[in-house]
């Protein structure tokens, strides 16, 4: 039976949503309208993925933007997984759209539980806010079928010399976000993160730069972060002895040239 939009708008109301999310041609989900603008460059990015008969995993998948989009690109198999796993997507979304995106409570540290390789794994807006993501950056490389893709979008630190690779890790009084955000890598410094773990990156785009990024040019206190998107693909060339080094296998570290390819 076909809801009616005060139905709908009932529905909704039941739950708290994070994306916006569009439902029929009058009504959307209520989401935080402030991020809209960092959310529209990783959207077109994945619109230019064809997905058709592809297995998706959608990392931080929160009420499932991401993820029901993948679905109309063509995606056979959608996942979700959230430490938070949205009420209003699993309860009332999925089943309205009559969609086969499936959503799971899981931390990404568990995803090897999973046993499963993907086509394509999105990752936005997550990096920033882990402890350890050297670690995470490797379980999510080693879930990718070897012809498989990383979207990653995260918060980037644009202050300093541009030619060193850093990590940001502020905390409390210094921190640009709030203390949940711990993790904010420079340019140069995701990039070769991603090349240590065997992942290239195809192309950075970054998104428009937030008020208080123009309002502090303007006052001549520069804002150290953007947000930008990185496209990835697995990398064939990695060094192998530094690959068998980083994964426990120790002897190397003996043997002669260890760091030529």
């Amino acid at each position: 039976m076909k809801l009616s939009n005060k139905s709908i708008i009932k529905q909704l109301n039941k739950y708290k949503f994070y994306h916006k999310i569009k439902i029929n041609n009058d009504i959307y989900t209520k989401g935080n309208e402030g991020l809209i603008k960092f959310q529209k460059i990783p959207l077109k990015i994945l619109k230019k993925y064809n997905l058709k008969n592809k297995k998706v995993l959608d990392i931080g998948c929160r009420d499932g933007l991401f993820s029901f989009e993948a679905e109309k690109l063509g995606a056979k198999e959608i996942l979700g997984i959230d430490n938070d796993l949205s009420l209003g997507a699993t309860k009332f979304l999925i089943p309205f759209f009559k969609s086969k995106v499936k959503m799971k409570k899981m931390n990404l540290y568990n995803l090897n539980k999973l046993e499963k390789k993907f086509d394509l794994i999105i990752f936005y807006g997550v990096l920033y806010h882990l402890r350890y993501p050297f670690w995470a950056l490797k379980i999510i490389k080693d879930s990718l079928n070897p012809n498989g893709k990383l979207l990653l979008e995260t918060a980037i630190y644009i202050l300093g010399d541009k030619k060193i690779p850093l990590l940001y890790c502020p905390f409390d009084k210094d921190n640009p976000y709030d203390k949940t955000s711990c993790t904010f890598y420079n340019e140069i410094g995701l990039i070769q993160t991603l090349s240590s773990l065997g992942l290239k990156v195809k192309n950075i785009t970054y998104s428009v730069a937030p008020r208080n990024f123009l309002k502090r040019i303007f006052l001549k206190k520069p804002y150290p972060i953007r947000r930008a998107t990185f496209e990835c693909a697995l990398d064939n060339k990695q060094n192998k002895y530094l690959g068998d080094y980083w994964n426990q296998f120790h002897i190397n570290h003996t043997k002669k040239n260890i760091f030529k390819k």
